[in-house]
């Protein structure tokens, strides 16, 4: 079983002829609700910056 590193919630593997291969929440309960689908576009756009200009997410610990 592999789990969300930031929300450690149950993904799954998800396999297609339309979109990749990739993993996604089980739920999307305690998923991030300002997440957006990440293009191929935008991926390799990232791999031009150095890693922290890169995006990174910012939990609340409440």
């Amino acid at each position: 079983m592999r789990t969300c590193p930031n929300y450690r919630s149950t993904l799954i593997a998800k396999y297609g002829d339309i979109k990749i291969d990739h993993w996604a929440h089980k739920s999307l309960r305690k998923c991030n609700t300002w997440w957006e689908n990440e293009t191929l576009w935008h991926r390799q756009w990232k791999g031009h910056f150095v890693t922290n200009w890169q995006e990174y997410i910012i939990k609340d610990e409440v």
